[in-house]
């Protein structure tokens, strides 16, 4: 998947959700992870040995390190800490739709070479 294309699928899904929900407190968390999801992959723009799986990887580790600090510095309420865990769930599940979408284009790909 191109870069482009990769940023604003992220962009747009987290987005979308966001301007569907009512809750400051969620819209503030997915705003958050959105701004982690697009740093990671802004990262790694020009270094194509990083597959989707890492960048998957790199950008859940990034939310996770953003909820310990939450955690252990005392950063917000239990409902924005629970509004950033279900956002982080919501991005695992875009780059699980993600991978299995480039996977299966991978396959088409190949089929059709054939």
């Amino acid at each position: 998947m191109e870069y482009a294309d990769l940023r604003s699928r992220l962009v747009g899904e987290i987005d979308q959700r966001r301007r569907a929900s009512d809750d400051p407190v969620v819209q503030k968390a997915l705003h958050r992870v959105m701004s982690i999801a697009v740093w990671v992959v802004d990262q790694n723009k020009y270094k194509p040995h990083v597959d989707l799986p890492a960048l998957r990887d790199m950008t859940l580790e990034e939310i996770d390190i953003y909820l310990n600090k939450m955690l252990t510095d005392g950063i917000g309420t239990q409902q924005e800490v629970r509004a950033v865990q279900e956002a982080r769930e919501l991005v695992a599940d875009i780059w699980t739709r993600i991978i299995r979408e480039a996977a299966q284009d991978g396959v088409k790909a190949a089929a059709k070479a054939d």
